[in-house]
């Protein structure tokens, strides 16, 4: 799912939109596993997405690595301190991983690269976390519906993720 999801994201909303600005749909997928399964569960998906997410992109590994944790580490606090099982829950922190995305992109390649916080777009940084939250709702779903068809557990509850 992954796989289709990046290849989306990277080669065909190029090819029908240009340059504007993407939805960050691994993130998606990714809070999707945070909120729905155990954090050891959520750890491994994250180093494996970052895996594959090297072939997608020309971002050092250490730093997309760097970042899925940073995501799964915030996630996971504010799951453990605010939960809910629903889709608006989902959204909003859908929008903000792929805001905190941005802040860590931004940081992390200003230690690699030279990128000054004038270079930084605030045009994307506002609109793809607001397209990553409406694509959140169908992904949400697609999701649910596939938990049901293959049996997951439908909701891993606060304070008992690292069992």
């Amino acid at each position: 799912m992954i796989l289709i999801l990046s290849g989306i994201q990277t080669s065909l909303w190029f090819q029908l939109l240009g340059p504007f600005p993407t939805p960050q749909f691994w993130i998606i997928v990714l809070t999707y596993l945070i909120i729905h399964r155990r954090f050891w569960m959520s750890l491994i998906m994250g180093y494996l997405i970052s895996i594959v997410l090297t072939g997608f992109t020309a971002w050092p590994f250490e730093f997309l690595l760097a970042s899925s944790m940073v995501l799964i580490g915030s996630s996971q606090l504010l799951k453990d301190r605010i939960y809910g099982s629903g889709v608006n829950y989902f959204m909003a922190l859908c929008g903000w991983n792929v805001f905190l995305f941005h802040l860590c992109y931004t940081f992390f390649g200003m230690f690699k690269e030279d990128i000054s916080f004038g270079r930084v777009s605030l045009f994307d940084l506002s609109l793809s976390p607001l397209l990553s939250i409406l694509l959140a709702y169908p992904v949400y779903y697609l999701f649910k519906f596939l938990d049901r068809l293959f049996k997951e557990d439908e909701e891993q509850q606060p304070g008992k993720n690292l069992q």
